[in-house]
C-alpha cells in the first residue's frame, strides 16, 4: 500500500514531538490540552522544514479534523494558537513547564497540578489577547509556579519616563519572591516612519533597560531571544524576550 511521503514525515514529526517535548508533565495534562500542545509543536516543526506540501497534508489530515471535531481540543487549541502567535509558546510556556516538571518530580500526581498548568495557560492567553490600554494580570503565583511578566511597549511611557517605571515594576516582582521574570519588548517599526527621532530614543531606552536591571538587581539572565510574532491585528512585529532568574539572598 502506497503511503504518501508527506504522511511519513508527519508521522516522524509526531513521534519526535511526543518523545522529546512536555517531558515530565504529560502524565499531569488531560488529553485535550496535551493534544493541543502537540499539534502546535508539530506545526512549528513542519514550518521549519519549509515544505508547503507537507504542511498542507498535516493541516488537512490531522490538524483541522482534530480541532474541529473535538470541542475541548478546539478550546485549548485556540488559546495555544494565540500564545504561539505572540511568540510565547516555546519561549515562555514550554520553558516554565520544563521547570515545573523538575519542581514536581517525584511528587504524587494530584488534580491541583493540572489546575496549576491550566492556570498558567490561561494567564498567558490573557496576556496574548491583551488589547491596547487593557489591564491584565502580569504575575502568576501558585504553589509550584511563580512567574512575572513585564511588557515593554507603551511608547509614550518610555519616551516620557524612560526605564524607571520598569525598574520599579521589576523591584516589586522581586518582593513577591518570584522564581522567573520575563521582560517582553515590542519593536515600534511604524514609529521609525512617523518620527525617526523618537524611534531612536525608544530603541536606545529599551536597550538600556537590560543594563539597568543587571546593575540594580541580583539576578541571572537565563536567555535573551529576538523573534518575529503576529499581533492581534495580524501584523508582523519584531520582539525580544528576556528571561531573568532572581538570585535571592537567604
Amino acid at each position: 500500500m502506497y503511503i504518501p511521503q508527506e504522511k511519513n514525515i508527519v508521522l516522524i514529526a509526531n513521534a519526535l514531538v511526543k518523545q522529546t517535548s512536555l517531558v515530565g508533565v504529560r502524565h499531569i495534562l488531560n488529553e485535550p490540552l496535551e493534544v493541543s500542545m502537540d499539534l502546535n509543536l508539530i506545526k512549528n516543526l513542519l514550518v521549519e522544514i519549509g515544505d508547503r506540501k507537507i504542511l498542507d497534508w498535516f493541516f488537512r489530515n490531522e490538524y483541522q479534523p482534530t480541532t474541529k471535531q473535538l470541542d475541548e481540543v478546539k478550546k485549548w487549541n485556540n488559546k495555544i494558537v494565540q500564545i504561539d502567535e505572540r511568540g510565547l509558546f516555546t519561549r515562555l510556556l514550554l520553558v516554565e513547564l520544563d521547570d515545573y516538571s523538575k519542581r514536581v518530580m517525584g511528587k504524587f500526581h494530584s488534580p491541583e497540578m493540572f489546575d496549576e498548568i491550566t492556570g498558567l495557560v490561561n494567564f498567558l492567553f490573557k496576556i496574548s489577547t491583551k488589547r491596547y490600554g487593557q489591564d491584565v494580570p502580569l504575575d502568576y503565583i501558585s504553589q509550584n509556579i511563580k512567574i512575572g511578566v513585564i511588557l515593554v511597549g507603551k511608547t509614550s511611557k518610555i519616551l516620557r519616563e524612560g526605564v524607571e517605571p520598569y525598574l520599579i515594576a521589576f523591584a516589586y516582582k522581586l518582593q513577591k519572591q518570584l522564581s522567573s521574570i520575563y521582560a517582553i519588548q515590542f519593536n515600534k517599526d511604524i514609529l521609525g516612519v512617523t518620527s525617526p527621532e523618537n524611534y531612536e530614543d525608544f530603541v536606545e531606552t529599551t536597550e538600556r533597560l537590560n543594563e539597568q536591571i543587571k546593575k540594580h538587581f541580583q539576578i541571572r539572565k537565563d536567555f535573551e531571544l529576538s523573534y518575529t510574532c503576529t499581533d492581534l491585528q495580524g501584523n508582523k512585529r519584531k520582539a525580544k524576550i528576556t528571561h531573568y532568574i532572581p538570585e535571592y539572598v537567604p
